[in-house]
């Protein structure tokens, strides 16, 4: 599988846990900057969703780092993080609350 092929296998699976799991509908792609890739909503409030997916066994890693990435967001949103491990066959879904850094 090429690069392109993981990102939107792990959107396609996304898509799906946070329409099951969470009530989330994908409203639109964010924009660059943005600090994560899709805008979702549950019909009462707007958040985040970060997608990874990873051919590694580090999935653990991956998720902190993607949580980190969606906390740095400049909307000040709370969001939805998904790494997708395909050599594992593991999903990790959180949701997480953003935290204003002092700087």
């Amino acid at each position: 599988m090429t690069c392109v092929a993981y990102i939107t296998a792990a959107c396609g699976v996304a898509c799906v846990v946070v329409a099951l799991y969470a009530g989330l509908t994908i409203r639109a792609v964010a924009a660059d900057g943005d600090r994560f890739d899709y805008w979702v909503d549950d019909g009462a409030y707007e958040y985040g969703l970060e997608v990874s997916g990873t051919m590694g066994a580090a999935l653990d890693a991956r998720h902190r780092a993607k949580v980190r990435q969606l906390c740095d967001n400049p909307y000040g949103v709370d969001g939805y993080v998904v790494v997708v491990s395909f050599t594992t066959r593991h999903i990790i879904m959180s949701f997480n609350r953003y935290q204003e850094q002092s700087r």
